[in-house]
């Protein structure tokens, strides 16, 4: 069994009081376009490879997490 390690962004839920929040901020900040309806996917590539500016990533943080995952993939035994 090969275990693989990996950290995520998570993102506040759809409809809450915090989703809204950071729709506001990215539009706020021009960048909504970008990540039209709230692409979780593409909002956590711009903040991992810090694709805007540093005081918008600072802006973001209060919204966002890094949680931890692990998977687990079988593997045929070699020799």
């Amino acid at each position: 069994v090969k275990v693989k390690e990996s950290m995520r962004f998570s993102f506040p839920s759809k409809h809450s009081k915090k989703r809204e929040q950071l729709i506001q901020l990215l539009k706020k900040y021009g960048k909504w376009d970008e990540v039209v309806q709230l692409d979780t996917s593409t909002l956590s590539r711009i903040i991992q490879e810090k694709l805007w500016d540093a005081e918008i990533l600072e802006a973001l943080e209060e919204y966002v997490e890094l949680d931890r995952s692990k998977r687990l993939y079988l593997s045929r035994i070699k020799g």
